[in-house]
């Protein structure tokens, strides 16, 4: 990644860690982000930030901002076996654009319940569309242009840039008209840097759902079981590289 793009303002939790590294360059992702981390890279500056709290930020130059927030490892799950379970792991969810009337903390807590269940090292989250809209059909309108589409992508380049496996979740219904257009282009693009480092793809269930359906869906495809326990079956990977 180039050393140009600024990415991080650390905090106390991870000043320690800083000391030995050059504070405010990009770097991968296993070597700025200690186990139990939570990272939010929200493009462009229309869509507010997740609150969260002990959070430290900087714009990223281009366009976005990454988010660090803490969470808590006591309440994560070590002897489970699954693949993202390994050391290591920074997960990028990608998503589909910020919210415009909610701070989005339940989509984050949705999140975080995921790597707490899988025992994940960090998660990063980055949109495809950087504008905000009070619902995802609401991107019919607002993505008719490629303004925001293209916004959002100096945020997910270094998101990918920052990961090591991504698990698709921006939603499973396209949106119409030309903002659909946009739409295909921005997953292509996208897909294009994911092959590029031949990164590992995961989805709950086969399909791009967002941590708003999970629930939903696990109870419809795995009756009687617990939400966490359905959740943790759900999560499939894709074939191909990685």
């Amino acid at each position: 990644m180039s050393k140009s793009l600024t990415v991080v303002i650390f905090d106390a939790l991870v000043a320690r860690r800083a000391a030995a590294l050059s504070v405010g360059r990009c770097r991968p992702a296993a070597d700025v982000m200690p186990a139990g981390r939570q990272v939010s890279v929200w493009p462009g500056t229309r869509g507010p930030l997740l609150s969260t709290r002990n959070v430290s930020s900087r714009r990223i130059r281009g366009g976005g901002r990454c988010v660090f927030s803490s969470v808590d490892d006591s309440q994560a799950f070590p002897t489970r076996t699954h693949d993202l379970s390994r050391p290591g792991t920074v997960l990028l969810v990608l998503m589909s654009n910020p919210p415009s009337t909610t701070s989005g903390d339940r989509t984050l807590r949705r999140v975080a319940l995921l790597r707490e269940l899988l025992g994940i090292s960090a998660t990063v989250t980055a949109n495809l569309f950087s504008i905000a809209t009070y619902r995802t059909g609401n991107i019919v309108e607002a993505g008719a242009e490629p303004d925001g589409w293209l916004e959002a992508r100096p945020a997910i380049s270094v998101a990918i840039e920052q990961c090591n496996a991504v698990l698709l979740a921006y939603g499973g219904q396209e949106p119409s008209g030309a903002a659909r257009t946009h739409f295909r282009e921005q997953v292509s693009w996208a897909e294009t840097l994911i092959e590029a480092r031949a990164l590992p793809v995961w989805s709950v269930g086969g399909r791009p759902l967002h941590p708003s359906r999970w629930h939903r869906f696990t109870h419809a495809r795995h009756p009687g079981v617990p939400f966490h326990e359905a959740l943790v079956r759900s999560v499939e990977r894709r074939p191909g590289y990685g």
